[in-house]
C-alpha cells in the first residue's frame, strides 16, 4: 500500500531526528499525519488527530464558543475536521470546517484561493452525507470556482470523479452552473454566518 511506505518513511525520519536531536525543517511530523490520514484505517485515522489536535482536547476545539486564535491554522482545523469526517462524525467535523473556513477568510496570499477550494470540497462532502443537498453543491461549485484560475490539477481531479461529478450533473437543475461567481461565495459565506458563531 502507498500509504504504508510513506508512513514508514516518516516513522524512520521522524526517529533519526529525535535521535540527533534536530528540527523537523521539513514539516516530516504534517507529512506523517496526512499520511496517516489518508490511509483510511481507524487506528491511523486516532493517531492523525492527535498529531492534529496537538495534545489540546477534542472538546476544546469542537467548542463553538472557543476564540480562534493563530494556535491553530485553517489547515490544521480543516485536518481535524477531515479526521472526523472519515470517522463518519461529519457534524463535529462541519464545526472545525466553519473555523477553517473562517481562518481561510482572513488570509491574504497567494494560497488563500487554493485553501479555499479544499475547505469547500470538504464542507460539501458532509454536508452531503447529512443530506444537505443543495448546500453542498453551493460549496463544491465555490470549491471549483476557487481552483479554476489557480489549480487545474485540483480542479480536474475533482470534477472527473465521483461522487462530486453526479454533484457537478446538479448544478444546472439548481440554477447553479451559471451563477455569478460572487452570488456563490456570499451563499457560502451566509451559510458558514448562520451555522457557526463566527461571523465573517
Amino acid at each position: 500500500k502507498k500509504y504504508d511506505t510513506a508512513i514508514n518513511i516518516c516513522e524512520e525520519a521522524l526517529y533519526l531526528l529525535e535521535r540527533t536531536n534536530q528540527p523537523d525543517k521539513y514539516h516530516i511530523e504534517n507529512t506523517y499525519a496526512l499520511s496517516l490520514r489518508d490511509s483510511g484505517e481507524p487506528k491511523n485515522i486516532s493517531k492523525a488527530l492527535k498529531l492534529f489536535t496537538k495534545n489540546i482536547s477534542l472538546e476544546t476545539l469542537l467548542d463553538q464558543s472557543e476564540k480562534i486564535t493563530d494556535k491553530f491554522s485553517a489547515s490544521t482545523y480543516g485536518n481535524i475536521g477531515k479526521c472526523l469526517a472519515l470517522n463518519n462524525n461529519h457534524a463535529d467535523a462541519l464545526t472545525c470546517y466553519y473555523k477553517s473556513f473562517y481562518c481561510v477568510m482572513q488570509e491574504n496570499d497567494a494560497n488563500r484561493l487554493i485553501n479555499f477550494g479544499h475547505v469547500s470540497k470538504w464542507i460539501f462532502e458532509s454536508l452531503h452525507a447529512m443530506g444537505e443537498n443543495l448546500a453542498s453543491y453551493y460549496f463544491l461549485k465555490f470549491a471549483l470556482d476557487s481552483w479554476e484560475s489557480t489549480s487545474p490539477y485540483y480542479y480536474g481531479q475533482t470534477a472527473a470523479c465521483e461522487p462530486y461529478k453526479k454533484a457537478i450533473g446538479a448544478f444546472v437543475e439548481n440554477g447553479i452552473k451559471e451563477m455569478d461567481k460572487w452570488r456563490i461565495e456570499k451563499y457560502c459565506i451566509d451559510w458558514v454566518n448562520s451555522n457557526s458563531p463566527y461571523t465573517i
